[in-house]
């Protein structure tokens, strides 16, 4: 059973680093072509190719969840501190498969404006409306509610898609995110730092949730739990709002940003980082920007 076991982690992990490897010569053609790296992209989802093992497990999961086109607005909402602005009179809406990555300086505010989207901050201003049937899950939320007596198995099937699978394709799952048999039946009390954030990551992608919310996820998380989690981010059928500093997270990731520039401004830019910031160095005469 240990060889089995082994043998199909290192079947996981192989398939991660050929994600891995891709994601690099993407990056790296992305800063020269961009619009060639789009369209070779748009003709690989067309070829039919046999998915990865990773791939299969995160799609399998997912398979009952039905997503709508629209899943929430957020209309003309504004936010300030103390009388400093952190964001004004913005709007912006949310559809199926968007990956949103909010991006700017530390205290700027993006982890206000996260807290507005889920309903755990008020805005001074403005709305947040949910679509009909449209629930959002927030990672961060998630973590701290954690409850230390119970068990992972226990924390992770009692929820959303997770209670309706078959324990065998979860268990699949949490294994993707090293649980071992054994972690499963550990209290979460007794687990590290980021076993317990691989526990509520593995509750807010199996919550059944449209909107999963997440401020910087892959801080407390190790190589092989953040490229699963990119995976699952990837594969979700509903849409990704998320708070990161990791450049390379984003770029495998993100559809759109939304920039804090300051003053209460935010840019909205349609691509990832490295588009983002090709495009910027082309209109600044080669000079990058940080975030």
């Amino acid at each position: 059973m240990r060889v089995k076991t082994l043998e199909r982690q290192f079947q996981y992990e192989e398939a991660l680093l050929t994600f891995e490897a891709e994601a690099i010569t993407d990056r790296r053609e992305l800063r020269k072509n961009p619009s060639k790296v789009l369209k070779r992209r748009l003709a690989n989802i067309k070829q039919k190719v046999e998915p990865q093992p990773v791939d299969k497990i995160v799609t399998g999961i997912y398979r009952g969840l039905i997503v709508g086109n629209k899943l929430c607005r957020v209309e003309s909402v504004s936010k300030a501190y103390d009388g400093e602005i952190l964001f004004r009179e913005l709007s912006f809406e949310i559809h199926r498969g968007d990956r949103i990555v909010v991006v700017g300086p530390n205290g700027c505010g993006k982890t206000t404006l996260l807290r507005v989207i889920t309903g755990n901050e008020i805005p001074d201003s403005g709305r947040i409306v949910l679509e009909k049937a449209v629930e959002c899950s927030y990672y961060n939320q998630v973590f701290n509610e954690l409850d230390l007596e119970d068990t992972v198995t226990h924390a992770v099937n009692i929820i959303g898609m997770a209670y309706h699978a078959p324990r065998k394709r979860v268990n699949r799952f949490l294994s993707l995110l090293q649980f071992s048999e054994m972690d499963l039946k550990q209290r979460i009390g007794t687990l590290s730092g980021g076993q317990k954030a691989r526990v509520a990551l593995a509750k807010c992608l199996l919550s059944g949730a449209k909107v999963i919310v997440l401020d910087e996820p892959t801080n407390h998380l190790d190589l092989t739990s953040t490229q699963v989690m990119e995976r699952a981010l990837i594969h979700f059928p509903g849409a990704i709002v998320v708070v990161s500093h990791d450049r390379f997270f984003i770029d495998k990731v993100a559809t759109r940003l939304l920039v804090f520039e300051g003053m209460g401004r935010l840019n909205e830019i349609d691509g990832n980082w490295t588009i983002w910031q090709t495009s910027s160095e082309q209109m600044n005469g080669g000079v990058s920007i940080s975030p």
